[in-house]
This record gives C-alpha cells, sequence and structure tokens, in this order.
C-alpha cells in the first residue's frame, strides 16, 4: 500500500490518542478516484480514538437539512469506525451532533455507504465532520459529500434521541432502589 502521512489540505488530524494511530492518505486503496483517508491504529492496544477531519462555515445551508455522506471500508474494527457531523453555533455551542454511536462499523467491510443527516438551525455558525476510528483496527473513507434533503428524510442527530429518552425529574437519589 502507498501512504502518505502529514498535512493533506484541509483536513486536520485529531483525536484522544494520537499516537495510537496513524492518519492519512492511500494512494492504492480507493472507491473512487485515485486516493482514500486511512485511520489505522498502530497496535492491537489502541485506546480512545482518532479522527481526520474539516470543518466549514454553516451559512449557505442555515434552515434546512444537510445529508453528509460517504464510503467507508474496514478491517479488523473491532471497536468501530464512524462517520460523525457537529453543528456548532458562533459561542461553539453544540446545536447538533451525530457520531453514528448506535450504527458503527465492525470487523471486516467492503466499500459501502453511510451517512449522518442534521437540521442546521439559523443560528448555526460552522460545520463540523469527519472520519472516526475508536479502538484497534484500520478504517478508509473516500468520496464525501453533502446534499441538502428534505424533511422526509429523518434525521440521526443523536441529541434529540437523548432528549427523547429524558426522564421528567430525577430518580432513586439515594440509591437504594
Amino acid at each position: 500500500m502507498e501512504e502518505q502521512t502529514g498535512y493533506q489540505q484541509g483536513w486536520i488530524e485529531s483525536g484522544s490518542h494520537p499516537d495510537d494511530y496513524t492518519i492519512g492518505i492511500d494512494k492504492e486503496t480507493a472507491h473512487q478516484g485515485r486516493a482514500s483517508a486511512y485511520i489505522k491504529s498502530n497496535g492491537s492496544e489502541a485506546y480512545g480514538f482518532a479522527t481526520y477531519m474539516q470543518m466549514f462555515r454553516a451559512h449557505t445551508h442555515r434552515g434546512k437539512r444537510l445529508r453528509m455522506s460517504a464510503f467507508l471500508k474496514t478491517e479488523e474494527a473491532k471497536t468501530g469506525a464512524t462517520l460523525w457531523m457537529r453543528v456548532d453555533d458562533k459561542q461553539g455551542e453544540v446545536l447538533q451532533f451525530d457520531n453514528m454511536e448506535t450504527r458503527k462499523v465492525r470487523g471486516a467491510t467492503e466499500w459501502n455507504t453511510y451517512s449522518v443527516v442534521l437540521d442546521i438551525p439559523e443560528e448555526s455558525e460552522c460545520i463540523v465532520f469527519g472520519v472516526m476510528l475508536q479502538g484497534p483496527g484500520h478504517v478508509w473513507a473516500d468520496s464525501f459529500r453533502f446534499d441538502e434533503v428534505d424533511d422526509k428524510v429523518p434525521t440521526t442527530n443523536i441529541l434529540e434521541t437523548m432528549m427523547d429518552n429524558l426522564l421528567d425529574e430525577p430518580i432513586n437519589l439515594s440509591f437504594d432502589e
């Protein structure tokens, strides 16, 4: 595999344990075109996560629903690989978020398309997105795409799901139950 690590225009390497992962461009493994991005663990005991990400202004998408999709391929992704997208306001507060927490890609998979769908509120300032690998394994990402969709396409915003599952009042405060 012909790999290239280091700076790629527009992309940022980040994560909780960067020394446990290698991030770069693979010029031999691609779904479309001549290259794909990859994240691979540097051993079988990789901790935390690594992400390859970008951010851009939200102004042209405000008030709309946006679907981000990309092709992913995995090898030995034990904890999982995901796409993720977040929408922030001017103060950096998270307005919308999905990291495919309940839809992780695990094991060995061929190229498949995955997507995240979020509403872009009027107060949105920034859209942040990327591919992420948690734990040991290898993920390739290719052909990211953004499409505005109508409200018939359901959102994948996990913040809404969390709010839907909240209790009305706290319970078992003394741990007796």
